[in-house]
């Protein structure tokens, strides 16, 4: 993640990232983001605007996922609550067994 994101950022002259809308979704935050800047090999203006979705547990971000649509980003925040609310129940019933969800967060009792 950090690879790809610096080889897109040695891309572009002057990088500029603003952050433009913040949804709280508990343990997780939707962020929209705007990069722009001039195209090192191109000279031409870069402009994109992506999402990203940072996953936090106690207290510090333990993941981001990058989406190019809102829909993306909050169906993802919503399928990551349905599935934790799943394990957790499934956590109480079994929990010698359990692995946690398929984002690699634990589930909690």
């Amino acid at each position: 993640m950090k690879a790809r994101f610096a080889a897109m950022l040695e891309a572009i002259d002057e990088p500029r990232i603003e952050a433009q809308a913040f949804i709280d979704a508990g343990d997780q935050t939707v962020i929209a983001v705007r990069l722009s800047g001039r195209g090192k090999a191109s000279g031409l203006e870069v402009d994109g605007r992506l999402l990203h979705v940072g996953t936090e547990k106690d207290g510090k971000q333990v993941r981001i996922a990058w989406y190019a649509t809102r829909t993306d980003a909050l169906e993802a925040v919503a399928w990551s609550r349905r599935c934790h609310s799943r394990m957790a129940r499934w956590h109480k019933e079994s929990p010698s067994t359990c692995t946690g969800c398929l984002s690699g967060v634990e589930a909690t009792s």
